[in-house]
């Protein structure tokens, strides 16, 4: 298992629907977990933008 999995198993746990990022490779193995485990992706162009999004 990867982490990448464990941390979207955790976020589901949780409750989370929706995550808001911003896009890199980095992070390329959560978002495909993300998919996996049905959670929404909304893409920003700036880290605040995320922040703010998630605040509301």
């Amino acid at each position: 298992m990867l982490g990448s999995e464990l941390i979207v198993r955790t976020l589901a746990r949780h409750g989370v629907t929706t995550i808001f990022s911003l896009c890199g490779n980095q992070i390329t193995p959560l978002y495909d977990a993300c998919i996996d485990a049905r959670i929404r992706i909304v893409h920003v162009r700036h880290e605040a933008a995320a922040v703010f999004m998630a605040e509301h």
